[in-house]
């Protein structure tokens, strides 16, 4: 308890001083991502910063169906998958975050991977590691959970990422998210020292995060051992802990989360995650039979609800002031301090709350919004 609290009066005493103009702090970070000594930004205390990151992975077979989303095979014209996310983002001017698990590399053919991150690179969105041991292949590098390894056993697994997604599209990862949250203590140190700025494995209330030393941190954007961590967003719905995901929460209760951030001074910048295969209807209904199966997961379709949420989300947030949409690498060049700390800083929402719609929102909608809440 004692380290804890020590940690967090350290973040708190820090914050007038923290900012990314000194990029030696950070070790060897890309030469690309260059801070240039910039001047502080004055972003706007009601100013929220969102980042929309996607866990890219498949993970089960030799054919990528969950990354590529691709159903044209049986009758369902528009894509599904990262082509989908590409594109919608691109409508909006905007840019995603790409997490990808590059080491299921094994199960395809030795071009694909790289091509996969060559074409998400090439169309301007960001490329960042995330780890998932492949199905059925035993790799000698990375054959047990990353939660309990150890600093030497995780360095040769994150190392092995950043060489691969440096080897395929010349720029080096910069953030990094553990599949299923599974990071340890250690974890931290071994990012900074192979140059990673930023890690985004925190889940409040995840028993992956075998964390000790840094257990109990909810939302809080703060730095570790050199890295700034950004949390997975944790939304208390009714006394129900939540992840700030498309595929978790409906639209309103998103919009209703991202309001009470932007009040908050916990806050400057949050992110909103979903998969690949987020766009894909992997949930089988009583008596029906799947499109396919990719390992043990069922296929069944077009997910129509999900693809709503992301436009409406989209929506929301490029027709409203007060939000920006950005990635990582852009708000290490906007050279932000830390927020304040809150002790407690889960996004609450009480049932009234949730019910009582943006009347700005409906009005842009012209129909009452956010069916189905309960």
């Amino acid at each position: 308890m004692q380290a804890i609290l020590s940690l967090l009066l350290s973040v708190i005493l820090a914050v007038p001083s923290l900012g990314y103009g000194n990029a030696v702090m950070f070790g060897n970070h890309p030469a690309w991502l260059d801070f240039g000594g910039a001047e502080e930004e004055t972003n706007t205390a009601d100013t929220l910063n969102v980042i929309f990151t996607v866990d890219t992975e498949d993970k089960r077979g030799s054919d990528p169906s969950l990354i590529e989303g691709d159903l044209s095979g049986y009758g369902i014209e528009e894509n599904c998958g990262v082509d989908y996310i590409m594109d919608t983002f691109e409508a909006y001017g905007e840019r995603a975050v790409f997490f990808v698990n590059i080491y299921e590399h094994v199960l395809y053919d030795d071009d694909y991977m790289p091509s996969l991150l060559q074409r998400m690179n090439s169309r301007g969105h960001e490329v960042e590691l995330h780890t998932h041991m492949a199905q059925g292949v035993h790799l000698d590098y990375y054959n047990k959970n990353l939660d309990v390894s150890t600093a030497e056993e995780q360095r040769v697994v994150y190392s092995y990422g950043r060489d691969y997604i440096y080897d395929a599209i010349g720029r080096y990862p910069i953030a990094y998210r553990a599949g299923a949250y599974r990071i340890n203590d250690d974890t931290f140190g071994v990012l900074h020292d192979l140059g990673f700025l930023i890690d985004s494995s925190v889940y409040f209330g995840m028993a992956e995060n075998n964390l000790v030393e840094y257990q109990g941190i909810s939302n809080q954007l703060m730095e570790i051992d050199g890295v700034l961590e950004f949390p997975i967003v944790v939304v208390n719905r009714g006394g129900a802990l939540r992840k700030m995901d498309i595929d978790s929460l409906d639209t309103r209760t998103m919009i209703r989360s991202l309001e009470k951030c932007r009040e908050s001074r916990a806050y400057n910048t949050v992110q909103i995650m979903f998969h690949s295969f987020t766009f894909m209807d992997t949930s089988v209904d009583d008596g029906q039979e799947p499109l396919y199966m990719d390992g043990d997961k069922p296929v069944c379709g077009e997910n129509a609800e999900t693809k709503q949420r992301l436009t409406d989300l989209l929506d929301y947030l490029t027709t409203t002031e007060g939000y920006n949409i950005i990635t990582f690498e852009e708000y290490l060049k906007m050279n932000l301090p830390l927020p304040e700390y809150e002790s407690y800083n889960l996004v609450t929402l009480s049932k009234n709350y949730l019910v009582s719609c943006a009347d700005e929102w409906e009005k842009r909608r012209g129909q009452t919004c956010f069916e189905g809440l309960s």
